[in-house]
């Protein structure tokens, strides 16, 4: 099968507008790129705009498989919800204060010998309920106190939170019964950081 592509407009765009320039103004203003597909027919030009938006190093564009028109409402919700999510963690990064702490290099010594002890608050999710109740259905935190053992430093960073390693007593005081665990901590300074939620 021949396959003849015919351009609308044979000497480019009327207006001057090169799919270059656009797609480098939207990169510049950290605008992501969603394409809803129902077919394969813009899957050339997908592949060119990515390259052009590579080149550049700039994020690809997001496809997304769209069966029907009737579900393009659910997608545009779904695409606004991940962009509200995507700049919130930007944002979160750009302004807020960051902690200096320094990652212990050594492998975790799991003695608990210098680790730290804090008396802290679990609190365990309850619900007794199936999926599509969970709605209507409140899920219940149960409140118990417990004891926790935790490096002094960090073994690693992920974006947003430090990673320690932890002893959390299952046990009394009496007569303990540690396990080892991996407790986070944000990075940024501030209790709203490191709030329950």
């Amino acid at each position: 099968m021949n396959l003849k592509i015919q351009f609308i407009w044979k000497g480019g765009d009327p207006r001057g507008l090169q799919a270059s320039d656009l797609l480098t103004k939207l990169m510049q203003k950290g605008i992501s790129y969603y394409f809803a597909e129902i077919n394969k027919s813009t899957l050339k030009m997908v592949q060119e705009f990515n390259k052009e938006l590579m080149k550049n190093k700039g994020k690809k564009i997001k496809l997304i498989k769209l069966p029907s028109v009737e579900d393009l409402t659910e997608l545009i919700t779904k695409s606004i919800m991940a962009t509200i999510n995507t700049t919130k963690k930007l944002t979160i990064n750009s302004t807020a204060e960051k902690k200096d702490t320094e990652i212990d290099p050594e492998p975790i010594d799991w003695s608990g010998e210098n680790f730290k002890k804090v008396n802290a608050i679990k609190h365990t999710a309850e619900y007794n309920g199936t999926v599509s109740e969970l709605r209507s259905k409140p899920i219940e935190f149960k409140e118990s106190n417990i004891e926790i053992k935790i490096a002094p430093k960090p073994f690693d960073k992920g974006s947003i939170r430090y990673a320690y390693a932890a002893l959390i007593n299952n046990g009394t005081s009496e007569a303990p019964d540690y396990a080892k665990a991996v407790v986070k901590q944000s990075i940024y300074k501030g209790p709203e950081y490191n709030s329950l939620k």
